[in-house]
């Protein structure tokens, strides 16, 4: 999975998946640790990931209309990296 992946591909959504989980467990550690800030941080991380990988597989379902189709592709699924 290396390289540029196409956000329609079963590969983007495999590759969210993992990041999601990856950071999932950063969280977990970061919090066994005190560092709360930084364990926030990686659990909103891992969200987003997530997010990103159930709208880009579930995308026949949200955009029905060619506009919102283009609106999915566009911005749907790529949120920010950071909250603020």
């Amino acid at each position: 999975m290396e390289g540029h992946l196409d956000a329609k591909s079963r590969e983007y959504v495999a590759a969210h998946v993992l990041e999601a989980a990856v950071e999932a467990e950063l969280a977990e550690e970061m919090l066994k640790r005190g560092l709360y800030q930084n364990a926030a941080d990686r659990a909103f991380m891992a969200f987003k990931a997530l997010a990103s990988a159930l709208v880009v597989s579930r995308l026949e379902d949200l955009a029905r209309g060619e506009r919102r189709r283009e609106w999915c592709m566009k911005v749907g699924y790529a949120a920010p990296a950071k909250a603020c």
